[in-house]
């Protein structure tokens, strides 16, 4: 009957924690061949930024790391944005960013410069 009881409690305890998580939205990717910066905003609605938050942003050029940024609070309640200046990318070359929530999942998306 305890154990019974222990898997129950366990199981509503996960069922809560993904009620109130989520992972971050779809990203908007853009980047501004004048200025060399790489804007990314990630939709990701909290009511706590500083408790719920997108808590890591890795970034890919043509397949390679280049930048891996771990926060521990996002830029505002609605989501997350970040403009890294990266100056010289080319007409074709393949960007991939992926960010993950501090409580629950991952979301990737991928832009090609024009």
């Amino acid at each position: 009957m305890k154990t019974k009881f222990f898997v129950i409690l366990i199981s509503m305890i996960f069922m809560g924690t993904a009620l109130f998580a989520h992972p971050p939205g779809k990203p908007e990717i853009s980047y501004n061949k004048k200025t060399g910066d790489l804007t990314i905003e990630f939709s990701h609605p909290v009511k706590d930024a500083s408790k719920h938050f997108i808590e890591k942003i890795w970034v890919y050029i043509n397949g390679d790391e280049v930048e891996v940024i771990a926060y521990e609070e996002q830029t505002s309640l609605e989501g997350h944005k970040v403009v890294l200046n990266m100056p010289n990318l080319e007409s074709g070359t393949k960007i991939k960013v992926k960010a993950s929530c501090n409580i629950f999942g991952k979301k990737k998306g991928k832009y090609k410069v024009e």
